[in-house]
């Protein structure tokens, strides 16, 4: 039980790190991805927003890949 506790947590502790720093870095690579990949003129207030789902779509898309590929092993 203590054991199980301890993956637990250890578990959330990495997830929780590796969300917080996913969700730190969308907004400072922003700017760059905007300028140097896209070369958008588009405004802040419609580009942000669609660059946000589309990274958090291909968060989603990432971890149902890895669990798919887990759970099959």
């Amino acid at each position: 039980m203590r054991s199980d506790l301890r993956a637990l947590n250890g578990f959330a502790g990495v997830g929780g790190a590796g969300a917080l720093a996913y969700a730190t870095m969308i907004p400072l690579v922003y700017p760059a991805q905007r300028s140097l990949a896209f070369r958008s003129s588009e405004p802040h207030a419609k580009a942000f927003p669609k660059y946000v789902a589309t990274q958090l779509l291909g968060l989603q898309l990432s971890a149902l890949l890895k669990f798919w590929t887990f759970a099959r092993a």
